[in-house]
């Protein structure tokens, strides 16, 4: 199944010329989130975002607790699938559950809830991950997150797809080869 958002006309003229036209798709690309036995997993996605994760929060099923921000309510269909885990909703206009972005959500619940810090995997905008370092940064909770680029080339040869890491040696990293999934405590914001 492909998700297209409410404004992307491109991809849905695309895809809706032709039901039975055979398209070709590149992928999967990079590198993926790494999991490990943890009991449980803190999945965080911002609109779109939910894309990025969706198999994941399937496969992780009931060790995933999910927190999932969009505009409003109208935006929930892109959960709608999602079953078997916890589902907590920002809208930014209230319209559904938290009022608010969904990091605020997230505190609110560590808060509420005296949870310990539990590795959390992420897709969403830049700003939510800059949200997220400014919340984990006193415990330096694990935190992975999928960024989402335009991909010209999908193979790392136009080096279109970058984003500035930490690392001195080799600052700048491709989201198509050695992404898309990066500790958010080595890229730079």
């Amino acid at each position: 199944m492909i998700r297209l958002p409410p404004r992307a006309t491109k991809s849905r003229s695309s895809a809706a010329s032709d039901v039975y036209k055979r398209q070709s798709i590149l992928g999967p690309l990079g590198n993926g989130f790494h999991l490990n036995d943890t009991d449980n997993y803190h999945v965080v996605a911002g609109g779109i975002g939910i894309a990025g994760v969706n198999m994941l929060i399937k496969r992780l099923g009931k060790r995933a607790s999910v927190f999932f921000g969009c505009n409003s309510k109208d935006e929930l269909q892109l959960i709608k699938d999602i079953k078997g885990s916890d589902v907590k909703i920002a809208t930014l206009d209230g319209s559904e559950g938290y009022k608010g972005n969904v990091v605020d959500l997230l505190e609110n619940y560590l808060i509420s809830t005296k949870t310990e810090m539990v590795e959390t995997l992420v897709c969403g905008p830049k700003g939510m991950y800059e949200g997220l370092r400014g919340l984990f940064e006193k415990t330096g909770t694990p935190c992975q997150v999928l960024v989402e680029e335009r991909m010209a080339c999908g193979f790392g040869l136009c080096f279109g797809c970058v984003i500035r890491t930490t690392d001195d040696k080799e600052p700048y990293k491709r989201i198509c080869k050695e992404g898309p999934v990066f500790d958010l405590w080595k890229i730079s914001l």
